[in-house]
């Protein structure tokens, strides 16, 4: 809409030309805009088609207002140039998609923080730290260092994240075998809530690996993110909900065929005894 009013008053007070060359500009920039200058020059050249008809428009007095082959024209009114335009922008938007679900953008930064030089300042905080550490942490390092990437539920290496100059998580490293109730414990701000944020894909970690049932969560999230569930510290549920509407709603966001949502719908309400309250409000359920 911009775009069409900026166009519209540039070719008033300057020049059909200039005018031009801002569509141009906006058609290579706004997909958007170029979609629909497309569909625009497609009506206005067949409308002016029809009106040729009756008015010869190719004589030499009379400027011709309508092309005829308009996809491989290169002239104001075709549509070549316009063409081209759209094909870039699904080749670019098709690869930031396929970046963003490789976490391509994700690797690169990772690859650039391991060949970045470390500054004095944090190699001497780093010190300190491993100067300062406990024996069982540094007994875990040394352990799940050691493991192999399926030899437990999950496994943690080096983990970290950064935000800026802030080190929120500090290479933290550590393993859950198959049985274990495992928790995260530490004062306010220590970086527990952080973790299990980039445990489950919610947040992406600076640097380190995590293996869920022997996957890697960055490259193979989503064989590992098959054998994740999570519960929030905050609006876990929606209160508004009802019990079934709140498993269909997360079936579907983990992608369970719609053939099979209500089926396993049933089987979890009966396994936990709801199904008196399925249809009940979540903020009934007391």
């Amino acid at each position: 809409m911009i775009g069409a009013v900026a166009v519209s008053i540039v070719e008033k007070a300057s020049s059909r030309d200039t005018a031009n060359t801002l569509s141009i500009i906006w058609s290579l920039l706004f997909p958007t805009y170029n979609l629909s200058l497309c569909f625009s020059k497609v009506y206005t050249n067949e409308h002016t088609r029809e009106a040729c008809r009756t008015v010869d428009c190719s004589v030499e007095e009379i400027q011709r207002f309508y092309v005829n082959n308009m996809l491989i024209s290169t002239d104001k009114m075709g549509m070549a140039l316009m063409i081209v335009f759209l094909l870039l922008h699904s080749i670019i938007f098709w690869l930031a998609i396929a970046a963003y679900e490789t976490n391509f953008i994700g690797t690169v930064k990772r690859w650039l923080r391991k060949s970045a030089k470390t500054t004095n300042k944090i190699a001497s905080i780093e010190t300190f730290q491993t100067c300062s550490e406990d024996m069982d942490v540094m007994m875990e390092r040394e352990k799940v260092n050691k493991m192999k990437n399926s030899d437990a539920l999950v496994i943690t290496r080096n983990l970290e994240k950064w935000y800026g100059k802030l080190n929120a998580v500090k290479k933290i490293n550590f393993h859950v075998a198959k049985g274990e109730c495992f928790g995260l414990l530490g004062v306010n701000g220590a970086g527990k809530t952080t973790t299990f944020q980039m445990l489950t894909g919610e947040i992406e970690s600076c640097a380190g690996d995590v293996y869920i049932h022997g996957f890697n969560i960055r490259t193979q999230w989503r064989k590992a993110y098959d054998h994740v569930g999570y519960c929030p510290q905050f609006d876990a549920i929606i209160d508004e909900m009802t019990g079934q509407e709140t498993l269909q709603m997360f079936a579907r966001l983990r992608g369970v065929r719609e053939c099979d949502v209500m089926g396993i719908i049933d089987s979890i309400i009966h396994a936990v005894a709801l199904n008196k309250y399925r249809n009940n409000l979540i903020k009934t359920y007391r």
